[in-house]
């Protein structure tokens, strides 16, 4: 479940259902997320002492059952480009927790397939 919220910016249905099919097609890649809920906050940061540029911010709190909170923001010139971006190093910090959980589940079960604790028949023949 994606949730969009605005800061310091107009609602905008195309930029949140932008911002929603992104992070979906993200999340989709990886079916142990399937209950995942995701908090995205499109805002716009306007300085009254800097001139130059607004830089549109993305933010996401990605919240999953088996992993710690995950919590990406990036900036750029355009809420399309921040998207973009954000939703690239969504991809590599996702791969790289699941695979810490999948690799942290092998090592339990190496660990107790090994261990002298568990009966003649758990271990392994050789």
């Amino acid at each position: 479940m994606v949730r969009v919220v605005f800061k310091n910016l107009e609602k905008s249905e195309f930029i949140k259902d932008i911002v929603s099919d992104k992070i979906t097609h993200a999340l989709e890649k990886f079916p142990e997320l399937e209950n995942a809920t995701a908090t995205v906050t499109v805002g716009m940061e306007n300085s009254p002492f800097h001139a130059g540029a607004d830089l549109f911010q993305v933010r996401v709190i990605l919240l999953a059952r088996g992993l710690k909170p995950i919590v990406l923001e990036k900036q750029a010139g355009s809420p399309y480009q921040a998207v973009a971006v954000l939703t690239d190093r969504l991809f590599e910090v996702l791969h790289r927790a699941v695979e810490r959980r999948r690799e942290k589940s092998r090592s339990e079960r190496r660990r107790w397939k090994g261990s002298p604790h568990l009966g003649h028949e758990w271990r392994s023949v050789g």
